[in-house]
């Protein structure tokens, strides 16, 4: 039998009232982070800079400018581009690259209050999910110190059961294994699991995961 999957496109977070009529029988409930749950695009950025300025001395680029240059992509991406098109980081190596900005991004989280970036209508969704015993969980391609501190400062780390870093599995998104540890941590079935997701890789990886829909989340 094919696999199929409902995949629903939303510009505004959906009420568990509307996702019951597309998915009745969904019992897990996963959520990415960064672009999903919250909007942190501009720390990162700031992140970015900071050690643009620090590793290489540099203080040509801008916040405003990386946003509009990398929104929503992967560190990995960011380094090698900076580095194969801008020729800086010759030196430097990509886990020295990450280890700078991850520093400079948690202390930058930590002065923020992040309430203000929460998706609207996201805590009153976690609260209905709560409030019906649903499953839910974070699967996030964050490091772990980049996650612990951004669901405490936006208050909603006390929704979530579980936590899948990009820590926890050693493969990745776009790959399987962050939301099938994710299902398994909960106890969960992939036929009766929901993912929420903003980006490409995510997606991709909730699709080799099995799960039985995907609402991508377009209301950033």
């Amino acid at each position: 039998m094919a696999y199929e999957i409902n995949f629903t496109l939303k510009t505004t977070v959906p009420n568990f009232s509307e996702i019951e009529i597309i998915h009745p029988s969904a019992e897990c409930f996963l959520f990415d982070m960064d672009g999903t749950l919250i909007d942190t695009e501009k720390y990162h950025a700031e992140a970015i800079v900071k050690t643009i300025q620090e590793l290489e001395n540099n203080f040509d680029y801008s916040k405003c400018g990386i946003t509009k240059r990398f929104l929503g992509m992967p560190d990995n991406t960011v380094f090698e581009t900076l580095k194969i098109e801008d020729g800086l980081f010759r030196n430097i190596s990509f886990d020295e690259f990450v280890e700078s900005k991850n520093k400079s991004l948690v202390l930058t989280l930590k002065e923020e209050s992040l309430h203000g970036v929460v998706a609207k209508g996201i805590v009153e969704l976690l609260q209905e999910l709560k409030s019906k015993n649903k499953k839910i969980g974070l699967v996030t391609a964050s490091e772990k110190s980049i996650t612990e501190v951004s669901l405490e400062q936006s208050g909603l780390l006390p929704f979530f059961e579980i936590i899948v870093t990009r820590n926890d599995s050693e493969k990745s998104k776009p790959h399987a294994d962050p939301y099938l540890l994710g299902m398994n941590l909960l106890g969960a079935n992939p036929s009766q699991t929901i993912v929420f997701e903003d980006s490409f890789n995510g997606m991709s990886a909730a699709h080799c995961a099995r799960v039985s829909g995907i609402i991508k989340a377009s209301w950033f």
